[in-house]
């Protein structure tokens, strides 16, 4: 059926919106695909925005008496299809993140070898005889530029860094690896919690950095059990906060005219925000 009048009092019957909608239509993301750099933390929709997404879309809802006198399980219902658009939107956009963090880490630690090689074969290649020899701290410096990360190096191996650098090239590859593998999940992780509005509390130190399909399904896994409880805050029979917001707003209104559904919506979303910053 059609979109009925939101003005008109009463419950509205509308046509079912079960979310295929909100996987058809492009997300910011498909538009920004070819520009890394605008995929930032400012390209995803905050939690409480689909609730009137789905409300246009459509809603199936009764416009018998009863469902006049109490709307709550109508009302309920459209706060579910919203929060399901919600984490489905979610997902994508973090498994988005993760292909373009994935692909963003493997060029830059190709690009980083690449510049350790070549300060390497320089090292072999010995001074120009017109310049001064450098010392160990002045070779260290150099290669730190040169990676864009801090190089530590215990005191002798900055003595084999000038005299037999060969010795000590495999501990600078790795600890190049490490430190942009460690630096590219730091970011990843804290445009996730972004777009969740809320911490993992995850130790990049405990991650499975080396496979990152194990890594992708450690943080899904956490990421939906993070909006199962925020769904159990909202929605809980026992004690979901807009479970009991609907009980007591309909208790103020028992015996006058039903307001019309979008007279409800802008309390749904601001349960829906308080339940996606609530303590985990």
């Amino acid at each position: 059926m059609g979109s009925g009048s939101l003005a008109s009092a009463g419950i509205v019957s509308v046509a079912l919106a079960d979310g295929s909608a909100m996987k058809a239509a492009k997300t910011p993301m498909d538009a920004t695909k070819s520009n890394p750099a605008a995929r930032d933390a400012r390209r995803y929709i905050p939690s409480g925005a689909f609730t009137r997404a789905i409300l246009l879309g459509g809603l199936d809802a009764p416009t018998g008496g009863q469902s006049q006198r109490n709307p709550q399980p109508v009302l309920l219902r459209l706060a579910e299809d919203s929060l399901q658009a919600e984490a489905e939107h979610l997902l994508h956009s973090v498994e988005r993140l993760l292909e373009g963090a994935r692909e963003r880490m493997q060029e830059q630690i190709k690009e980083r070898m690449e510049a350790v090689d070549t300060f390497f074969e320089g090292l072999n290649l010995g001074e120009e005889e017109d310049s001064a020899p450098r010392g160990p701290r002045e070779l260290l410096e150099e290669l730190s530029g040169l990676v864009h990360l801090p190089v530590r190096l215990s005191n002798d191996e900055q003595r084999l860094l000038r005299d037999d650098p060969r010795q000590v090239k495999e501990t600078v590859r790795t600890q190049v690896e490490n430190g942009l593998i460690n630096q590219a999940l730091t970011r990843l992780l804290g445009s996730v919690e972004r777009r969740l509005e809320e911490p993992l509390d995850l130790d990049v130190a405990s991650l499975p950095s080396r496979d990152w399909k194990a890594l992708s399904a450690h943080i899904f896994d956490l990421i939906q059990a993070r909006l199962d409880k925020r769904r159990e805050r909202l929605l809980g029979e026992e004690s979901g906060s807009l479970v009991k917001d609907l009980e007591s707003d309909l208790a103020k209104i028992e015996g006058a005219a039903t307001p019309p559904l979008a007279h409800f919506v802008p309390a749904i979303e601001a349960a829906q925000r308080g339940a996606a910053t609530a303590p985990a």
